[in-house]
C-alpha cells in the first residue's frame, strides 16, 4: 500500500501480495485548493493520514510492486526515470556523446536494479525501495 497527498485528497493505492495493483482510493481532505495550503492545511493531511494509517493498518517499511500507472492521478512506478525513457524511446534524437551518456546511465539503473516512482516529483528508488 502506497499512501500520498494529491491536490485535495489522499490517495491510497493497494496491491496484492504479488505486488500487482488493485485498486486506488481517494480519501477527500475537505478543504478548497483555491485558498492555498498552508500550515493548517499540511497539518490537517498530516492527522488525516495519520488517522488512514490506523484504520488501514498501514506498516512502514519496503514493499515489493510491479510497475503500475494511474493516469488521473499522474502517478507511476516505471523501470527508468523519464530521461532514460525518452532516450529509449527516440534514440536517434540524441547526439552520440549523449547517447553513450544515457546507454551507461541505462546499464546502471539494471545493475543496481532501479526504478522511478512519480507522485508530484520524480523519486529514484534503489533495490530496497529507499530514495537515492
Amino acid at each position: 500500500m502506497l499512501l500520498g497527498w494529491d491536490w485535495d485528497f489522499v490517495g491510497v493505492i493497494i496491491f496484492d501480495k504479488d505486488g500487482e495493483f488493485l485498486e486506488t482510493k481517494e480519501v477527500p481532505i475537505g478543504i478548497d485548493p483555491k485558498l492555498g495550503f498552508g500550515p493548517a492545511v499540511e497539518a490537517k493531511v498530516a492527522k488525516l493520514i495519520r488517522t488512514l494509517k490506523r484504520q488501514l493498518r498501514f506498516r512502514n517499511g519496503p514493499i515489493r510492486v510491479k510497475p503500475f500507472a494511474i493516469e488521473a492521478w499522474e502517478v507511476s512506478l516505471r523501470r527508468f526515470p523519464s530521461d532514460l525513457e525518452e532516450f529509449l524511446d527516440s534514440p536517434d534524437q540524441f547526439s552520440a556523446e549523449d547517447a553513450e551518456w544515457y546507454q551507461r546511465d541505462i546499464q546502471e539503473w539494471e545493475a543496481e536494479d532501479r526504478c522511478a516512482l512519480k507522485w508530484g516529483n520524480d523519486y529514484h528508488l534503489d533495490r530496497d525501495g529507499y530514495t537515492i
